[in-house]
């Protein structure tokens, strides 16, 4: 049977980028949209798509990130399952609804959390945890301070249009 990994999380929690940090190691390839997950056959909506690793160490990685996405037991008992939560600092806009989605899904990912044997739970994304739980060894890559970036090449071509 091949390895499948369930990213449980919210909108805002900061999963495309972990995503894209487990798709630069070589066993794990993250896919989106094969959902929903209902019966175990539903799998190989996801499993038959082709992965950059052609044998069995391959991990399948799929976000489920609302409520009626849950994946039954059944499911998450033969896969590896993360749950994934951020602060309300880092999720929430200053907008009602995000309000709304926010207690909503929390309150739907504890539930599944409780009602799941095989998990992880990090929170903002602890490598650590994940990578002991996983067996892999994924690294974060420095984070860029972009507006950092931008507004030293603004100074620069400012200045070297003053001068021109």
């Amino acid at each position: 049977m091949k390895k499948v990994l369930f990213l449980h999380t919210h909108l805002g929690s900061g999963y495309k980028h972990l995503l894209q940090e487990l798709n630069k190691h070589p066993r794990i390839q993250c896919f989106d949209g094969f959902g929903p997950f209902e019966h175990p056959d539903d799998l190989t909506r996801l499993t038959n798509q082709k992965h950059k690793l052609n044998n069995v160490a391959a991990i399948y990685c799929h976000p489920i990130l609302m409520n009626h996405e849950w994946v039954p037991k059944a499911i998450r008992e033969s896969a590896k399952n993360v749950f994934l939560f951020a602060l309300p600092d880092k999720s929430i806009q200053q907008q009602d609804q995000w309000l709304d989605y926010y207690a909503f899904r929390l309150r739907g990912l504890y539930d599944m959390q409780r009602q799941t044997e095989n998990k992880a739970i990090i929170w903002d994304v602890d490598y650590t945890a994940l990578n002991e739980y996983l067996n892999v060894d994924v690294k974060p890559q420095a984070n860029r301070d972009i507006l950092f970036e931008a507004a030293g090449k603004y100074d620069e071509y400012i200045t070297l249009m003053k001068f021109a």
